[in-house]
């Protein structure tokens, strides 16, 4: 499989949001800053969405081992305002 294949091929900011462009540029910084690690695991991800989930304490979520990996990338009860960028990487 060619080596740049494994990488992050889509990324999906919420649209019914404020900020989108916002968000969609963090999810595409962090989907480029991932990209040396995945190559080096051979990891590929479908897709990288953001997602606002009812429950405060869950930052992310693998869905199907890498089809689709969802990002919160805004506090709980202030959608308006994004988690600082190094949190939401580490959550990737």
């Amino acid at each position: 499989m060619a080596e740049d294949s494994y990488k992050v091929w889509e990324t999906k900011a919420l649209v019914r949001r404020r900020n989108v462009k916002e968000a969609e540029a963090i999810l595409e910084r962090v989907a480029k800053q991932v990209q040396p690690l995945m190559k080096r695991r051979r990891w590929k991800v479908r897709l990288v969405r953001e997602f606002y989930p009812k429950s405060d304490s869950l930052l992310g979520l693998n869905v199907n081992k890498g089809l689709e990996v969802r990002l919160r990338l805004r506090l709980p009860g202030d959608p308006d305002t994004f988690y600082p960028y190094e949190s939401i990487l580490g959550t990737m």
